[in-house]
């Protein structure tokens, strides 16, 4: 698990290692221990340095009328909720760290090779509610750190892995959120083809029969639900 943080200036990469101590009796001791350390990994260079493109360039690249009907399209599909979290969200955590897919440029190349005909489908969150003030996860991407409690429908939110791993002895579940705009032109510069982004609710609008899903009360799942979640679908 690897993310950036900037320092100085200097952009450091920062990983979380395992630290085994023995103890007397013999029995073993594990600890959480996160370092830094100056920006070496490749997958994180490749990565940042497309990232960083301004968003003119993106827009070039992408072809600028597909660009400015993509975001239109996207802004238009959310509802108040997602647009008033976002907007929160991204006032009080305003942070220097970026948590980053490092594997997105490599999927995006495998995948074109293996399957030069694809047609993907891909869907995910594309912001997560967490906490903002207490938690130590922050910045662009930042994961949500959870654990289900057994027997139940309830969960436990931690602050990080760190108090998960020290105070719960539950399976951690781990969630990041999905800049779909990022993966979009990471789709676009390593296999050259263009995708589409749908809100969960426009896809199903367009691609589902959502009468046979709604209740009698009128709540209906394909489109009442799921509203911080995105499709990208590539396009032939």
């Amino acid at each position: 698990m690897k993310f950036l943080q900037r320092n100085k200036g200097i952009i450091k990469q920062t990983q979380v290692e395992i630290t085994e101590e023995n103890q007397i009796n013999s029995n073993k001791n594990y600890n959480l221990k996160q370092t830094y350390e100056d920006l070496s990994d490749e997958k994180i260079i490749d990565f940042f340095t497309n990232y960083i493109i301004p968003e003119e360039i993106k827009a070039y690249i992408l072809g600028e009328q597909f660009y400015n009907i993509e975001k239109a399209r996207q802004k238009k599909s959310e509802d108040w909720f997602i647009k008033t979290f976002k907007g929160f969200y991204e006032r009080y955590n305003n942070d220097s760290k970026l948590w980053i897919p490092t594997t997105a440029n490599e999927f995006f190349q495998k995948i074109d090779i293996l399957f030069p005909k694809n047609n993907l489908i891909i869907l995910d969150f594309d912001i997560l509610p967490s906490k903002i003030f207490n938690c130590d996860y922050k910045g662009k991407n930042a994961p949500v750190v959870y654990s289900i409690v057994e027997d139940s429908l309830e969960t436990k939110t931690y602050n990080s892995i760190f108090e998960s791993w020290e105070t719960s002895g539950l399976p951690v579940n781990i969630y990041f959120p999905v800049d779909f705009f990022n993966l979009q032109f990471i789709n676009k510069i390593n296999t050259g083809k263009d995708s589409s982004l749908n809100k969960f609710n426009y896809f199903m609008n367009q691609f589902s029969v959502n009468e046979w899903c709604e209740s009698k009360s009128g709540f209906n799942p394909l489109t009442d639900t799921h509203h911080n979640t995105t499709f990208m679908l590539s396009l032939i």
